[in-house]
């Protein structure tokens, strides 16, 4: 009886040690050239940052915020993504 729970708890082990080694690393974030050919997730991302300070301040927030700021396209709408001031009322 002893020995089938050493074989169980070997093979048990031996599953989490396997399955350790295939954890997913942590992706880095998009770069600022990334978010600047890519518009729509340029938006979106700014839209999600700038409803959380500490989110913000993210490397994934600040190359969208930093892209909007480097895209000539890029309207006076998106001036507050890098300096925190409220977007401006549209006229």
């Amino acid at each position: 009886m002893k020995c089938l729970f050493r074989i169980g708890f070997c093979g048990l082990v031996a599953e989490l040690l396997a399955l350790g080694g295939c954890a997913k690393k942590a992706e880095e974030p998009p770069t600022v050239s990334w978010y600047k050919e890519h518009k729509a997730e340029r938006e979106a991302k700014d839209k999600w940052c700038i409803d959380d300070a500490a989110r913000a301040q993210t490397a994934d927030c600040m190359n969208a915020a930093q892209a909007l700021q480097e895209t000539p396209a890029a309207s006076s709408d998106y001036s507050h993504a890098l300096d925190g001031s409220p977007k401006p009322a549209k006229p």
